[in-house]
């Protein structure tokens, strides 16, 4: 009986990806901003939402220039938690340019002065990117904060995974192979 029905077609949106220019813009208008790393890593790199919220500082390893994917923070039945990555290819190490190096490192002094103005209020969770007190960063803080910067950046509106999908048409532009990019990427 369920074959006579005709199922409706689910069209999902097109992912829309910056070109180099506009990938520039976007860097631009994020520089100086508390969250200028994450955009540089994410759109450098291709990492889920999840994952770039879910980086540890005990993994990150600058000196070795290593960063490893080993969980995704998740919204579970109302709380953020650290969660396993999405799948097996997304449990990954990679290593990121110099200037990404230069931007965590930015950042975590950035984030040490973040400590040392919230005092006793701070909560530290290890993670690079996280509140002001240290908690983990709230999804919806970070796709507001995106959303002003696209907007500062004069960029029409785009998702965030759009970052993940950037990264990888701007290494293709770049020559690079595209195991290569499906490896740095968990894909």
């Amino acid at each position: 009986m369920a074959t006579l029905v005709n199922l409706p077609s689910v069209s999902r949106p097109k992912i829309r990806t910056l070109s180099p220019d506009e990938a520039r813009l976007l860097l631009k208008a994020a520089k100086g901003e508390r969250l200028e790393a994450l955009y540089t890593v994410t759109l450098a790199l291709g990492f889920r939402r999840g994952e770039i919220l879910g980086l540890s500082w005990t993994d990150v390893d600058l000196e070795q220039s290593k960063v490893p994917v080993n969980c995704s923070l998740q919204r579970v039945n109302g709380e953020l938690k650290l969660q396993e990555p999405k799948t097996e290819q997304s449990r990954r190490t990679v290593a990121p340019h110099p200037a990404m190096v230069g931007a965590l490192r930015a950042h975590r002094v950035r984030q040490q002065r973040e400590r040392l103005l919230a005092g006793i209020r701070w909560q530290e969770s290890g993670l690079v990117f996280n509140c002001r007190v240290g908690t983990p960063l709230e999804p919806r803080n970070m796709l507001r904060d995106f959303r002003r910067i696209v907007d500062k950046a004069g960029l029409p509106r785009m998702r965030f995974h759009g970052l993940r999908h950037s990264a990888a048409s701007l290494l293709i532009a770049q020559g690079v192979h595209p195991r290569a990019i499906m490896e740095l990427s968990g894909a």
